[in-house]
């Protein structure tokens, strides 16, 4: 990975892309450990976690999440929409996309480095403007499920891409739990307990 240490860095997590790739993978993410991270190799200015808000259980099983966030470094984002599934993959019928690249292109001229945890093509002219603004950005995704979680536009666009797999050990709630990743289309399906804080 090329992180710089001197580098003003921020994080911008697509929650339901993250849930879908964990779900696949058959994994489960700390997030205090993702905040460590990201602390330990560059300078982190911010850390964004988007969410679909909705009113349901899948809503209410997010809130535990989302508070331990707000109090542990991280800036939550409620998104209005919903999600639906979409050719083995989950997919989000909302403005969640469109936040995330706002909130990037604000915070442009305060940091050398975006990564995005996405897989969305819909990223790409994003990716485009930050580049021109002279950020670097990087794109954390897997190429490990089948289909793949990152478009492959999105990824010719980026200066990085990370794919998941390679720092699941530094992120995983449980190493001991990192297993090999599902091939089958109905792995994005998981719940949202895959990836609830500690």
């Amino acid at each position: 990975m090329d992180f710089a240490k001197n580098e003003r860095l921020a994080v911008f997590i697509d929650g339901p892309d993250l849930r879908a790739t964990l779900g696949g993978m058959g994994v489960d993410v700390d997030f205090k450990k993702v905040l460590t991270f990201f602390q330990d190799i560059a300078q982190l200015v911010r850390i964004n976690f988007y969410h679909i808000d909705r009113d349901d259980d899948e809503d209410s099983s997010l809130r535990p999440l989302t508070d331990w966030l707000e109090y542990n470094g991280y800036t939550t984002v409620a998104c209005a929409g919903r999600e639906t599934e979409t050719v083995g993959r989950r997919g989000n019928k909302s403005f969640l996309n469109v936040r995330v690249a706002v909130d990037a292109l604000e915070i442009a001229a305060q940091v050398d480095h975006v990564v995005l945890f996405s897989g969305d093509a819909v990223l790409s002219p994003l990716v485009e403007a930050l580049k021109w603004r002279g950020v670097r950005v990087s794109v954390v995704s897997t190429l490990q499920l089948r289909p793949p979680m990152i478009a492959d536009e999105l990824r010719r666009k980026v200066d990085q891409f990370i794919d998941i797999a390679d720092i699941i050990e530094f992120i995983a709630k449980d190493q001991a739990a990192v297993r090999k990743p599902r091939r089958a289309q109905g792995a994005s399906r998981s719940r949202v307990q895959s990836i609830e804080g500690p």
